[in-house]
Formats: C-alpha cells, structure tokens, sequence
C-alpha cells in the first residue's frame, strides 16, 4: 500500500508531530498538486526485515499493521519519492521512459498524481525498482480511455475509436515496449520473470490486457533480491512482502 492523501495518511504514517507532518499542514492538507502529495503520496516500498533498501535510507519508519495476527513487529517502510527516488536513482530525478523529468500539473517534481501514472510514468518506476533490487513491485497505470492533461489537470472520457484514445493506446504500446526492452537488456524477461496484467476494479484477471501487470522470477534471480518488495497502487489495502525466490511485477489499471 502507499500513502493516498497528505490530510490524513502522513501524519499517521510519520507521526503527527513529524516534519512531515509538520509540511502537510502548512502545504493545503489533503489537496492534490501540492508540493507534498508530490513527496510522500503514491510511491512506497516495503521491506523485510534487515533490506539494504530501507537500510540504505535515514528516512525508514515502521510499517506497522496492527490488526496483523501474531504481530508485526521489525519491518520498515519508505513512504514518498521524496524517499524512494534517491535510493533507486541517487544521480537525479526521476524520469519517464522518454526521458522527462516527472512532475505534477504544479511543476513539483515527484509523484505527478493518479491522473499522472501513464504507462511511460509507471513503467519507469518499476524499472528503475527492479534494477535496483527490489524484486516485487506492483505499479498503478493511469486508464487510457480517459484523457489526464497535464498530470490530471484536465480529464474527461474518450468515446471508442476516438482520435486521442487510438492516440493513447499506441502511446502506451510504446511505452511498454520500451519497458519490455529496457529490462531485457538487465537480463530480466519473461525466462526468468513472471509479468502479470488485469484491471484493477475487476476480480478477475484477464490475461493479456494492458491494463494490469505482474511479474515473478525464480530463484535464478534469488542473489539480487534483498527480500524487499515494492509496493504502489491506487486503491489497494493488501501488504506486499518479498519472498528471496521470487521476482513480481504487476500493473493495474481502471
């Protein structure tokens, strides 16, 4: 699960005397846009106990689930790209596919919204967690048969076969295309990976839509996972946990 609004969600994660805290309240609290949905909303990786990942940052807090049975006690979460970015991509920001910076319809450079999650936009984060040794990562993609504007300033419902829908879609064929690419040139493919995509609205899952997306490796891959698992997804209240024998990637979309 991530964070979903800077009202409510961050000071309950951080703390409600936090810094964290402390920027939400002053930054329009549960508004979307702002600088600090940008930070600590939407983008989250959980890990197991002992990861480099959360090791590797001074900004873990506990990731508690209090109605766990038996507990849960020892695990660490980073919450925000604020957090994240930098352990799986310390030389800059974070760029799409394509190479541009993310941002919101605001210009604040992190999560650009739920509106914002184009292929192309997600798809980079997964890679880039993949890469870095997060071997299970599930990832939100913004619904093609709407358009978003700028990071969802706009949005409105594309009617079938209308101009910028076909538009879209061939959009996020490249996209995953250059996804797909990407990881194979990391040895990471369909060999040793197992990719699985369905709606997320739905309780089924429908193989080869474009819409959701899962992938797990074997143990062949078992030397690069830190047993941290990545989680991100717009409406999701399952807790995603490692396993060291496997790789997971999964897309969801509306």
């Amino acid at each position: 699960t991530v964070l979903e609004n800077t009202g409510i969600d961050i000071p309950s994660f951080f703390g409600p005397g936090s810094p964290e805290a402390m920027q939400a309240a002053g930054d329009n609290p549960g508004a979307s846009a702002t600088q600090t949905f940008a930070d600590y909303v939407g983008i989250g990786v959980h890990c197991a106990q002992g990861s480099a990942i959360c090791g590797a940052s001074s900004h873990s807090h506990d990731d508690l689930l209090p109605d766990e049975p038996g507990g849960y006690n020892g695990y660490q979460a980073l919450m925000g790209a604020k957090y994240v970015d930098p352990v799986i991509k310390p030389s800059g920001p974070m760029t799409d596919l394509n190479g541009n910076v993310i941002q919101d319809q605001n210009n604040h450079i992190g999560f650009p919204g739920f509106d914002g999650m184009e292929a192309t936009v997600s798809l980079s984060w997964v890679a880039q967690m993949q890469e870095h040794g997060i071997p299970i990562t599930y990832a939100y993609v913004s619904d093609a048969h709407d358009g978003h504007g700028n990071s969802g300033n706009i949005h409105f419902a594309y009617a079938p076969g209308e101009a910028g829908y076909v538009q879209q879609l061939h959009d996020y064929d490249l996209a995953f295309q250059r996804f797909f690419d990407r990881l194979a040139a990391d040895g990471i493919n369909k060999s040793n990976t197992l990719f699985l995509s369905s709606p997320a609205r739905r309780r089924t899952t429908r193989p080869a839509t474009a819409s959701t997306f899962r992938a797990t490796t074997p143990a062949a891959r078992s030397a690069r996972s830190t047993a941290t698992c990545a989680a991100w997804s717009r409406r999701s209240s399952a807790t995603t946990r490692c396993s060291a024998s496997t790789r997971t990637t999964r897309l969801t979309s509306t």
